[in-house]
């Protein structure tokens, strides 16, 4: 069998509050749900999943003591911890990693009988890998990337509401585009699909990678791009943003604002656009991106994806 990702499993985020910060992230998407909670005693943590549709979220709290988690927090302060990718074979995959100068970190026990590993984030551009063999996932039962995803809608239906359709991607952001695009396709045999052509209107280049369930969007500052360039010479490399796709945004926009949660609008007003950011500083330090289907259709119409992208694993 030939180690590859099969699919994103979900997006762990490291919080103070966990109830408060479950609470906002309901409120935010309504479909997001809470599916599980969980005492972690080996990490010294807890968690709550909140279900995407076709993945997770984590949301992860310290227990008390000096726990790594801790340190990340004091250091980091909330946000994006780390990534988790269900994958063949992961122990052929530790020996292809580590013979490639990937450190691996084994906090679940011996690789061989957990068959559930990390990757340490300097040498793996910044991103904090969570890999668990395919085979160990459907044993445990899986996850919510082991449910079928319906086919997103072709545009937008008012008489949905506002709601979460899927976790759409994450963006992982790089100093070198075309050196990790090839990383990405030669350590984990995530395949290229395609690059969003509206990205050089905000001074980006991209490409779109295939994780089976989702996407991963590589992404790098173009010249004269500031604001990712930026966040780069601070933090260094890693996950940058999460895309949602959300039916009806025109509709939320406003209930959105009345949270409070701080809205960053590239490309204008977003009930018109059917695009928005929200400020990572609203939002758990998670900087995240709502995409309506009509406009996540629209985009992708040119790129001979589009019924690809419509059904999910």
């Amino acid at each position: 069998m030939t180690f590859k990702v099969v699919s994103l499993d979900h997006i762990g985020v490291a919080v103070r509050d966990m109830e408060a910060s479950a609470k906002f992230w309901t409120d935010l998407i309504p479909g997001i749900t809470i599916d599980s909670r969980n005492r972690l005693e080996n990490v010294r943590a807890e968690n709550i999943m909140l279900g995407l549709g076709n993945a997770s979220m984590e949301l992860l709290a310290p227990l008390p003591g000096d726990t790594a988690l801790t340190g990340f927090l004091e250091k980091r302060g909330e946000g994006f911890y780390f990534l988790t990718l269900y994958c063949d074979d992961v122990l052929k995959g530790c020996e292809e990693l580590e013979a490639n100068g990937i450190r691996i970190i084994e906090s679940w026990g011996p690789r061989n009988e957990s068959l559930h590993v990390f990757t340490h984030p300097r040498d793996s551009k910044g991103i904090y890998l969570q890999l668990i063999d395919w085979e160990k996932g459907k044993i445990q039962g899986g996850m919510t990337t082991r449910k079928p995803m319906p086919a997103r809608p072709a545009k937008s239906d008012p008489a949905n509401g506002y709601h979460l359709v899927a976790l759409d991607h994450v963006v992982h952001g790089v100093k070198d585009l075309d050196e990790s695009i090839k990383w990405w396709e030669e350590r984990f045999r995530t395949p290229r699909l395609f690059s969003e052509p509206t990205m050089a209107e905000v001074n980006v280049g991209d490409m779109y990678m295939s994780a089976g369930n989702a996407w991963i969007e590589v992404m790098s500052p173009l010249a004269g791009e500031e604001q990712m360039r930026g966040w780069l010479e601070k933090k260094g490399e890693g996950i940058y943003f999460i895309a949602f796709e959300v039916e009806n945004l025109a509709m939320g926009i406003d209930r959105i604002k009345e949270m409070g949660v701080r809205t960053v609008e590239h490309w204008g007003d977003p009930k018109e656009a059917g695009i928005v950011f929200l400020h990572p500083k609203s939002c758990n330090g998670v900087y995240t991106c709502l995409v309506d289907s009509t406009k996540a259709r629209e985009l992708r119409m040119g790129e001979g994806v589009v019924q690809g992208a419509l059904v999910r694993p």
